[in-house]
């Protein structure tokens, strides 16, 4: 097959697609990427074909977000600017294709496939798709079942007023009927979700084309830089701390809140500076900065994960048999740090907006506990090891229908 892939967004976005992309590329399945711009080292890393997208880098995009209340909005207004993108720079590229394959933050990418009259396939890193479960979209995360219906709805609504005119737009360009119900259009995809049943549960009113495959592990293996290895190896296990792709307002301030949660906690740290910035100057020596790093191989030599909550990084932790404590920023962070607490694979988690030295600290201490370790590893156990040939399988059988 000749498959187009539509990756918008983050690291933790794009990479689990590639991950995918790369088996079926081995597999002799014709690959084409379409990442957002300041993500081509991804399929370059890996040799796969790609395009890139016009607008704002990634970063640019997302990497200053902060953790206000308005973030939810400010991350759907990115959506609505893309759609008109996808629209006009995808189609080239899916002339001759026969799958393309989208995401949750690009709901033009079914109306490409339908101008171009090829199939459509969703993959999914965050539930959308509404009913009793908790909302991935707002940090309520402790709601009562009809409360979360409430919440479903409301989102939804603000989908028809905010999303569908400009989609409509979008299907315009394309020489395409506009569509009466934005979340029927969206919902009536075919997806697969590419990540772990307990950390992210069905709901009994989600539509019957869904197909769970565990999320994408990288299994390369590039070695850690010898001063790395010098540090892990110089007292007992640090943990590791790091907000990927979240920004911050006042990297400095950020950096010492953490430096003298540390110090109250006598923990070694692995601290990741990410577009956060976090780190610089003058660490004390418990205090070992790193940059880009592979997080599956880093992890297997530390004793827990101070993180934001992305998805990626929730499971790549999960997977490495640690405990994690959760920091969420935005949106579906606040779904995962519930996840890691109801699954009690680390303490209860720290929202950025309220996050101190007080209680960092305690967050740390509590991490450290024997329960949450055991609890991981255990966790780790049942994890699917192989998603990404699973991915590919499932592409296959759509495809072959």
């Amino acid at each position: 097959m000749k498959i187009v892939i539509s990756a918008y967004g983050t690291t933790g976005d794009v990479h689990p697609v590639v991950l995918w992309a790369k088996e079926a590329f081995e597999r002799k399945h014709e690959i084409l990427l379409v990442v957002s711009k300041g993500m081509e080292f991804l399929p370059q890393k890996h040799k796969l074909p790609y395009k890139v997208y016009s607008g704002e880098s990634a970063q640019k995009q997302f990497g200053s977000l902060g953790g206000g209340k308005s973030v939810t909005f400010t991350v759907l207004n990115r959506m609505r600017e893309h759609m008109l993108i996808q629209a006009k720079e995808l189609p080239q590229y899916c002339k001759t294709a026969d799958l393309l394959v989208g995401s949750s933050l690009d709901p033009a990418a079914k109306s490409v496939a339908e101008k171009c009259n090829i199939p459509f396939i969703r993959m999914v890193l965050t539930p959308i798709f509404g009913g009793e479960n908790r909302s991935s979209l707002f940090p309520y995360q402790s709601l009562p079942k009809w409360m979360n219906k409430i919440i479903w709805k409301t989102t939804i609504g603000l989908g028809e007023i905010l999303a569908k005119a400009q989609l409509n737009k979008a299907r315009k360009s394309l020489g395409l009927f506009a569509v009466k119900n934005y979340y029927d259009y969206t919902i009536t995809s075919p997806s697969l979700i590419c990540l772990d049943k307990r950390l992210a549960p069905p709901a009994p009113q989600w539509p019957k084309n869904i197909i769970y495959t565990g999320y994408p592990f990288s299994k390369e293996k590039e070695g850690l830089k010898e001063d790395l290895l010098e540090f892990i190896n110089a007292g007992e296990k640090p943990i590791y701390l790091g907000f990927g792709s979240m920004g911050s307002a006042d990297p400095s301030k950020t950096t010492q809140m953490i430096i003298d949660a540390i110090k109250t906690t006598k923990t070694r740290v692995i601290i990741q500076s990410g577009w956060a910035n976090l780190g610089g100057e003058n660490l004390p020596d418990y205090i070992f900065e790193i940059g880009p790093v592979n997080h599956g191989e880093l992890l297997a030599h530390t004793s827990g994960a101070i993180h934001h909550g992305g998805a990626g990084t929730t499971h790549t932790v999960a997977f490495a048999g640690i405990p994690q404590l959760i920091i969420p920023h935005i949106t579906d962070q606040f779904y995962y740090a519930q996840s890691v607490k109801q699954n009690e694979l680390g303490p209860k988690y720290i929202p950025f907006r309220q996050l101190s030295v007080k209680k960092l600290s305690k967050g740390i201490m509590n991490l450290k506990s024997k329960k949450y370790a055991d609890n991981a590893m255990e966790f780790k156990k049942e994890m699917e090891q192989n998603s990404e040939s699973l991915v590919v399988d499932e592409l296959e059988r759509f495809v072959m229908k």
